[in-house]
């Protein structure tokens, strides 16, 4: 495997975290808080219209890098099983 199928890869497990992510934020209660955390166990109370907004901003820059990587190589990679996104951490996951 090399470089480029492991970023593309990387790239999409953060695109269906966020995926996921915005899902719950539309979902949940209006009233239940929205924290975004800022490293480590420091988590700060955010509004609910900001975080969606800065999700569905960070899908959208996950989609248009994927859609780069894949006219840079001519060809998609392989498609991904749920269990092989859940073992991964995401760093880059601010909410």
């Amino acid at each position: 495997m090399d470089s480029k199928t492991i970023v593309e890869r990387t790239l999409q497990q953060q695109l269906h975290i966020k995926q996921v992510l915005l899902d719950e934020l539309t979902q949940t209660a209006p009233n239940q808080p929205i924290y975004e955390r800022f490293g480590g166990n420091v988590f700060l109370p955010t509004s609910r219209p900001l975080a969606i907004n800065t999700c569905e901003h960070q899908i959208n820059e996950l989609k248009s890098s994927i859609d780069k990587g894949k006219n840079a190589t001519g060809q998609p990679n392989g498609r991904q099983t749920r269990s092989s996104v859940n073992d991964q951490d995401n760093p880059k996951c601010k909410f």
